[in-house]
């Protein structure tokens, strides 16, 4: 988690890289058992997603969402499944 830290910044990628790549930090979060996190960086990448117009980056985070299903029941992983929700209702 900590090259993701260090390396996955907003600066040194595109808007829509960088959405992509914080879709898959939050996967690896999601992996490693911190779904708070994971929901807010999905949050973070879906917000990015929906500015950009961005297909790819909307697909990771449906995946997302459905690794975050044993805690669907946290507030975190409920407001990113209604963000999620929200964005692929506006998706092209």
């Amino acid at each position: 988690m900590e090259i993701y830290a260090e390396f996955l910044t907003s600066e040194a990628f595109s808007r829509r890289d960088y959405g992509y790549f914080r879709a898959l930090a939050a996967a690896a979060l999601a992996a490693v058992g911190r779904p708070d996190d994971a929901a807010a960086a999905g949050s973070e990448a879906c917000a990015i997603a929906v500015a950009a117009r961005s297909g790819r980056t909307l697909a990771e985070l449906s995946r997302l969402f459905e690794r975050l299903r044993p805690w669907q029941t946290r507030p975190a992983v409920r407001d990113f499944g209604a963000e999620l929700a929200a964005a692929l209702i506006q998706a092209p």
